[in-house]
């Protein structure tokens, strides 16, 4: 019987060792009794070394958790104590490292034992969850490559694998089937296919291209895409594959050469333009010029980048010029004439038109267009002269007949007088009145004809009308024309060049006298308005002027008169102007036309 049984016994030893998970007895305190096989596969020693030592020895817990520690020594209690429990846990076997292991009681017949028999396996959970993991990565980089902005494709060394919905969009096509196991030369520009060609090679080598490259594909449909890539290489099973990312630049590139272009515009425009063009920066340096600068002021470049625009004011407008300036600094756009010196010494007029120079809301400096109008002012000049000869001229016949009348009173006073008149004192006074009124007439008309420099003076209002109509007093006799006056700002003082104020005047009403044969009645009037300027009104009682014609009044050479050349109203319309004013017409078919000059008021 003691055979059989120690048969029996060494049966059942072998079946043990020959199992692929460790067989464990073990005593109450932990102590081995008897290991298979496996268990001394793991630790790496003999049954001598084993027997009689302590479990934890050769399985050290890893004590990450709380509820770990002691694992083993509840499961040696599970087994001694006949209760069937399955322990979890993570251990130090000697040969493997760090292992997740499944520790359970096995049942034994033998209620007398006094120790308990444990089967170690290695929890293949772990595994799983592992594989679980990198299945659930694997998702997210797909998902992440399915649903990147850019492009992706994967390809071998001539036909495309794999592409996601963005490149299969971009290149017009309805299925990813439709360009999958297609060659990846049908989808390149020609002019890009050798140098594609070559990056392939060396990907397929092992080289990443983590730069950008630039490239052309071509879409079924023949439209052409500018892109730019990267490739990389993918190694699976052996095989080595190109993953290539690109982005549309297409636009990009437009917007691109749409700037330089747009640049290349303005820089010949800055270069070639016939009025001279510069900067200033907020200290007031000038930053360019263009070549019109050079010819207009005679300095070269390198003699004006960087200096202070002050330098080339004239002492009397600086102060005027420097304001203007510092207006343009502050966001507004100013025009304004000046005077300047060229570097030969001829002083000239320009005329400048200054705007702020603004980079992201910020004001950093200010362009200015320059025009040289020297020869501008000496032709306006010349033309207001022929104009003023002009309406002296046509002013003769009605100054010979305002002279004729007192001439004719002398003579007959004189012939009286030689025929032994009494009280010749008192003919002596009308005759001295009438002598005078002639000296008056003749004087107006000089002032009027002889040429003089600009300048602006303070005058009455009231005393420049007056001597106008005093002047155009025969002319309106002649064609039986009443003068009416309500000078109510008689007493205004104007700044102005009073010779051209008195031009425009003679121009304007000359004209309602013309236009009113068989006579009528001109009223002429002034008042301050609210705003402080001063409101000269000239209304005559004509046929009026017709809506169409009335925008182009002021033009060169336009006029509603048979022999008019209408220089006349250019002429006054530009004298107001100098004289920061306006002159505005408005007319009713048959009810006349009112004249409406506005001037301000220092």
């Amino acid at each position: 019987m003691q055979r059989t049984t120690s048969a029996l016994v060494e049966i059942n030893q072998a079946f043990i060792d020959q199992l692929s998970d460790g067989f464990l007895q073990i005593n109450k305190d932990g102590s081995i009794i008897y290991a298979n096989q496996m268990i001394k596969d793991w630790i790496g020693v003999e049954t001598e070394q084993l027997i009689g030592k302590k479990l934890i020895r050769f399985f050290p817990e890893v004590k990450t958790d709380k509820n770990q520690e002691g694992a083993w020594y509840r499961t040696v209690l599970a087994s001694v104590d006949r209760q069937a429990e399955i322990v979890e846990l993570s251990c130090f076997p000697k040969r493997d490292g760090r292992t997740d292991l499944l520790v359970r009681y096995i049942e034994n017949e033998d209620e007398m034992k006094d120790s308990g028999d444990v089967s170690i396996s290695k929890n293949h959970s772990a595994l799983q969850k592992a594989q679980q993991a990198l299945l659930e990565s694997e998702y997210r980089y797909r998902q992440l490559v399915e649903h990147s902005p850019d492009p992706v494709c994967l390809h071998d060394s001539e036909k495309i694998l794999y592409v996601n919905d963005v490149a299969v969009e971009m290149l017009g096509i309805k299925d990813k089937s439709d360009i999958i196991g297609k060659s990846t030369v049908d989808f390149i520009h020609p002019d890009y296919r050798e140098d594609s060609g070559k990056r392939v090679e060396k990907v397929m080598k092992g080289h990443r291209f983590t730069r950008l490259f630039p490239i052309k594909l071509i879409r079924p449909d023949g439209a052409i895409l500018e892109m730019e890539g990267k490739s990389i290489p993918i190694k699976e099973n052996g095989n080595t594959y190109v993953l290539a990312v690109f982005r549309d630049v297409t636009e990009k590139n437009y917007t691109k050469k749409s700037l330089l272009h747009s640049e290349r515009r303005y820089r010949s425009l800055f270069q070639h333009n016939p009025d001279g063009i510069y900067s200033l920066n907020l200290k007031g340096e000038l930053t360019s010029i263009n070549p019109a600068i050079v010819t207009i002021t005679g300095f070269p470049e390198e003699e004006q980048i960087g200096r202070q625009y002050t330098d080339f004011l004239l002492a009397d407008e600086k102060e005027e010029v420097v304001a203007n300036y510092e207006k343009i600094f502050t966001g507004k756009t100013v025009k304004f004439e000046k005077h300047m010196t060229r570097k030969d010494g001829e002083t000239i007029t320009v005329r400048v038109v200054g705007f702020p120079m603004i980079v992201d809301d910020e004001i950093i400096g200010m362009y200015g267009i320059l025009r040289d109008i020297t020869d501008e002012k000496k032709s306006q000049e010349m033309l207001r002269r022929s104009e003023k000869l002009t309406v002296v001229g046509e002013l003769a016949a009605a100054i010979a007949h305002e002279i004729r009348n007192p001439l004719t009173s002398i003579k007959g006073f004189i012939q009286m007088m030689e025929d032994g008149l009494e009280d010749k004192e008192l003919y002596y006074q009308i005759v001295l009145s009438e002598l005078d009124r002639i000296e008056q007439i003749i004087s107006e008309l000089l002032l009027l004809a002889k040429p003089q420099s600009i300048c602006f003076e303070k005058k009455k209002a009231g005393n420049l009308i007056r001597h106008v109509l005093k002047l155009l007093e025969g002319q309106a006799n002649l064609h039986n024309i009443q003068f009416i006056t309500d000078l109510e700002a008689d007493s205004e003082l104007i700044d102005c060049e009073e010779n051209q104020l008195k031009q425009v005047f003679i121009n304007l009403i000359k004209n309602a006298i013309e236009v009113m044969p068989d006579g009528g009645k001109i009223m002429i009037s002034s008042r301050k308005r609210k705003d402080g300027k001063l409101l000269i009104k000239i209304k005559d009682q004509g046929p009026g002027i017709p809506k169409d014609k009335m925008s182009r009044l002021g033009e060169p050479f336009y006029t509603t008169k048979e022999k008019g050349t209408g220089l006349g109203l250019m002429v006054s319309f530009k004298i107001i102007k100098d004289h920061k004013g306006t002159i505005q017409f408005s007319s009713s078919e048959h009810d006349g036309t009112t004249v409406d000059v506005l001037l301000p008021l220092p």
